[in-house]
């Protein structure tokens, strides 16, 4: 079975970009536009990685980093967060958003995919 990642953004682009370069690579990628999408998807499919934006609408990245990380369900599921604005964010308010990893936008796409191999590996 295929490695899977839900990747969420309400950039088109950006979303489109991330899951092209990695359904290339072998990921089964699940896109989302938004917090809301993104919860319902990572319930039904479980994904091994999340890949988010912390600027989602209708329900704010950093509020869906904090439900999987709570909810028994989808809990343990690793998530690297993506911000626009990282550098404008309070380093406590950064600090505490519970994820494994974060990233800046515009982001360094090798970066991105080393982080991505390593927190959920091709099976």
């Amino acid at each position: 079975m295929p490695t899977r990642i839900l990747c969420a953004d309400a950039d088109p682009d950006t979303l489109h970009l991330v899951s092209l370069k990695l359904t290339r690579m072998g990921y089964l990628v699940t896109p989302a536009g938004d917090g809301r999408e993104a919860l319902t998807r990572i319930r039904a499919e479980k994904p091994d990685l999340i890949i988010m934006d912390y600027f989602l609408p209708v329900i704010a990245g950093d509020e869906v980093c904090r439900t999987v990380k709570s909810d028994p369900a989808p809990k343990g599921i690793p998530i690297i967060l993506l911000s626009a604005s990282a550098a404008m964010l309070p380093p406590e308010v950064c600090a505490a958003i519970p994820c494994e990893e974060r990233l800046n936008k515009p982001f360094d796409m090798p970066v991105l995919l080393e982080k991505v191999s390593r927190l959920a590996p091709l099976s």
